[in-house]
């Protein structure tokens, strides 16, 4: 039998973008640089007031794989569908227009898909930065949760920095274009949210490779309003998708509990202290916290770093 490589199917990139024209044509140049080479790329441009459409156009003219289409200002998962719908290819993957791939990244997941076309593809992420001279800095790697045992259960019980992983996926159109386009009602975790719907009616290929470099911003998520919006989609996400019945509430008010957690350990690290003492009490609420042991560790943690701010002025008045 002749592999996916052999056989050369389309591949189209779907490359969501809002104003990024300082950074969009590097990504380009990361898939055009792809070891497999028969592939289109389409930019869905959600509506940028800079210069992104010229960039676009002007790639155009050097390389015909490169499509445009602008629409008004939605959000990304909105542009992201509409890439999606106008695709021809065979198969689909998606990157954001700040974003890097490896050189082989479209041919290991054709090969991870010769003995099962109809799976889902997805690997590594490693995060890099990069200075006000260009200088790259790459740094943690996350990677699919385990596939042992629930998968499921699995996804809905990951650690929110491995949500990125989905901007890894690859899989046929027809699949993506059936039951996994993303969801314009939730703003974010949208790619988590894709990620266990398409994992009930399909299965997952995991690579341990990284497949994507994925750009960290200096920004952090703890603003007013960021990490708010962040956990309130992340509990949707979670109410949707947990099992349902009495029987399974203890696992859904889990579920919750680990997002209400990863907030406060977030919150904690940028030392608003007060922000998770309120978030862990109205955690109380809404999870199983209150009677968990790792509920209770981060009380304890809590209470330290409380103490510790508590101290410290004091020692500074000292010296």
């Amino acid at each position: 039998m002749a592999s996916l490589i052999e056989t050369n199917p389309l591949v189209s990139v779907i490359m969501p973008t809002y104003n990024n024209a300082e950074l969009i044509g590097e990504t380009i140049d990361s898939v055009r640089a792809q070891t497999y080479q028969n592939l289109e790329i389409i930019v869905v441009d959600d509506g940028s007031t800079d210069n992104t459409e010229e960039v676009i156009k002007e790639l155009m003219q050097t390389d015909t794989r490169v499509h445009y289409k602008k629409i008004a200002n939605s959000y990304s998962p909105t542009a992201r569908n509409i890439g999606f719908k106008m695709a021809h290819g065979d198969y689909v993957a998606s990157i954001d227009s700040d974003d890097l791939w490896p050189a082989t990244k479209i041919e290991m997941q054709l090969e991870a898909l010769n003995n099962n076309p109809d799976a889902v593809v997805v690997g590594c992420v490693q995060r890099f930065t990069e200075d006000s001279e260009g200088n790259k800095e790459f740094g943690t790697i996350s990677c699919p949760p385990s596939q042992a045992g629930d998968y499921v259960h699995n996804l809905l019980s990951m650690d929110h920095q491995q949500m990125v992983n989905l901007n890894t996926l690859f899989a046929k159109r027809s699949t993506i274009c059936a039951d996994g386009l993303w969801d314009p009602e939730v703003w974010t975790a949208h790619d988590w949210e894709v990620w266990i719907r398409l994992a009930k009616k399909y299965p997952f290929i995991h690579t341990n490779e990284v497949l994507q470099h994925y750009r960290k911003h200096h920004s952090s998520v703890t603003g007013q309003h960021k990490w708010k919006t962040a956990l309130k989609y992340q509990l949707l996400v979670v109410d949707r998708h947990s099992p349902n019945g009495v029987k399974n509430l203890w696992k859904k008010l889990s579920y919750r509990r680990l997002r209400y957690h990863s907030y406060i350990s977030i919150l904690l690290y940028d030392n608003r202290v007060g922000a998770a003492t309120k978030l862990w009490f109205r955690s109380t609420f809404r999870s199983n916290m209150l009677v968990s042991l790792s509920g209770t560790k981060l009380l304890v943690e809590i209470a330290a770093k409380a103490v510790r701010r508590q101290v410290e002025p004091e020692n500074a008045k000292n010296v």
